[in-house]
């Protein structure tokens, strides 16, 4: 694969259309953009841990299994079908481009879950590959992915509530995780179906009531508790000045009105 010369070629078309355009903005601002850019949020990011954002080595391939569900639960037949290369070329691709920004950014010392997202269409290659061949071979829900599933869909919910419970503004919203349940019912649903395509068809339904429920309901009512939403009546006061004790949300930067010198860091209470 790496030995095809249309690889250089789609490197020379990048380094002629983003090259100009980085020196330019670099002039434009007096190499403030290539400071901040590439030694700050780059090089800085990964050598050093930023705003809080770290954790653990393997939270990154957490971050794309959850991002991938419900068919990430077959990583298991990827690692295999991988180490053994008898993967067609395009898959194979998909799946050395997915295990390099996952290493990566496993690396990395600040984490973020939009990190290794340019991978998901690659591995969602490779997952699309593992599920034709299970209809090919099977035409049945691997047994081991369903029970994954299903722990999966019971612990979310039940985690979810707990969390919310446990912090004061969020307590009265802890009943919207019970909504949650729509995961784990759909998951059980799938047993009593026959073929691999109302199985899948099974899942993909209740994955697809399950993010219309948390992502258009019960996440937004919830998020209306951050901090950040909770203060924008005094980040749109043009003559308010914000006092931070020594450090502060960078995201007050994206919602305070400029100019962003209102926001004065303290570094005592004196």
């Amino acid at each position: 694969v790496f030995t095809d010369v249309r690889i250089l070629l789609a490197a020379l078309v990048y380094a002629l259309v983003a090259v100009p355009w980085f020196w330019a903005v670099h002039q434009a601002t007096a190499g403030a953009y290539t400071e901040g850019f590439f030694f700050e949020h780059n090089l800085q990011r990964f050598s050093s841990e930023m705003a809080g954002h770290g954790g653990p080595f393997f939270i990154t391939i957490l971050i794309v299994l959850i991002g991938l569900l419900p068919f990430s639960t077959n990583v298991v037949q990827v690692v295999k079908r991988c180490f053994r290369f008898s993967l067609p070329p395009l898959v194979l691709f998909g799946a050395i481009v997915s295990v390099v920004y996952v290493v990566f950014f496993s690396f990395s010392s600040t984490k973020l879950p939009n990190y290794p997202m340019p991978c998901y269409p690659f591995a969602a290659i490779v997952v699309g590959f593992l599920l034709w061949e299970t209809v090919q071979r099977t035409n049945k829900w691997p047994f081991f992915t369903w029970w994954v599933l299903l722990v999966l869909g019971l612990v979310v919910p039940l985690a979810g509530f707990w969390a919310l419970n446990a912090e004061t503004p969020t307590k009265n919203y802890a009943p919207l995780a019970l909504g949650l349940f729509i995961w784990p019912l759909a998951v059980a649903m799938v047993k009593r179906k026959g073929g691999f395509f109302s199985q899948l068809q099974c899942l993909v339904g209740g994955w697809l009531l399950f993010n219309f429920y948390f992502l258009g309901l019960a996440y937004p009512m919830v998020y209306q508790q951050n901090p950040i939403t909770q203060l924008q009546p005094l980040l749109t006061r043009p003559q308010t000045v914000l006092l931070a004790y020594k450090d502060y949300n960078a995201a007050l930067n994206f919602n305070v009105l400029p100019p962003k010198e209102r926001i004065l860091v303290c570094n005592s209470v004196a």
